[in-house]
């Protein structure tokens, strides 16, 4: 059985609101949230939840001039480190696709992704969330996620994602295009190369073998539902 480790931090700086605005209500009220959901696995697993006070470089507070950090329209650099060797693109804008609309408000969201990715559901999940939180930008614009890297990114993830959380929107994946023109949004399992227990589509997209032969066309031609005897074989 998996076992399930929670981390907690203190929060009470989130808890105060230093912009004079209550976007800081939504992340203490999801995070509260998040670890009542870890909880309830760690007890579904007959595990005790160990809830502790961890701190870590992709976690920590940072203090921001609102004044310089606004929103914007144009192409900025990326800052996450958590993303530093996760995405092929240098260049992001906001709002991004969680709402947020400044670095500010990302590392107030970071915690609650960050957990996803500890969770390491998935070798995509990380990739996901890092286009979720700082989208590659073009000509001023947003990419978002394409439709199938984000299904992939997310196989296997479910458990580990309230949906009932505001912060939980951004894994609808029927929400985005579903193409694979880079132009329109960005897809991270086209690749040269795939794992062992993928299966590449004619259009180089990797995706687990486990979604072959299900009756459900996932590649380019279906090619993935070709040549089954059986469906779910």
């Amino acid at each position: 059985m998996t076992t399930i480790i929670c981390f907690a931090f203190i929060f009470s700086i989130f808890k105060a609101d230093i912009n004079g605005n209550n976007s800081n209500v939504r992340f203490t009220d999801d995070f509260n949230q998040l670890v009542n959901h870890f909880e309830e696995l760690a007890q579904r697993s007959k595990r005790s939840s160990n809830f502790k006070k961890w701190y870590s470089n992709d976690f920590y507070y940072r203090y921001y001039d609102s004044s310089r950090d606004q929103s914007t329209n144009e192409c900025v650099k990326r800052s996450l480190s958590t993303c530093s060797n996760q995405v092929p693109y240098n260049a992001t804008v906001y709002p991004n696709f969680i709402g947020d609309k400044n670095k500010l408000e990302v590392t107030r969201s970071l915690p609650y992704y960050n957990y996803i990715a500890k969770s390491k559901c998935n070798r995509y999940i990380q990739q996901l969330l890092c286009t979720f939180l700082e989208p590659p930008c073009i000509n001023g614009r947003a990419i978002p996620p394409c439709k199938q890297f984000c299904r992939i990114a997310f196989d296997g993830c479910a458990k580990y994602i309230p949906h009932t959380l505001e912060l939980s929107a951004a894994f609808n994946c029927g929400n985005y295009p579903d193409s694979n023109d880079p132009t329109v949004c960005v897809n991270l399992v086209v690749r040269n190369e795939c794992a062992s227990d993928e299966f590449q589509c004619p259009d180089k997209s990797c995706i687990p073998k486990h979604w072959l032969c299900d009756g459900v066309r996932d590649c380019l031609f279906a090619a993935d539902e070709a040549n089954c005897t059986e469906v779910g074989k």
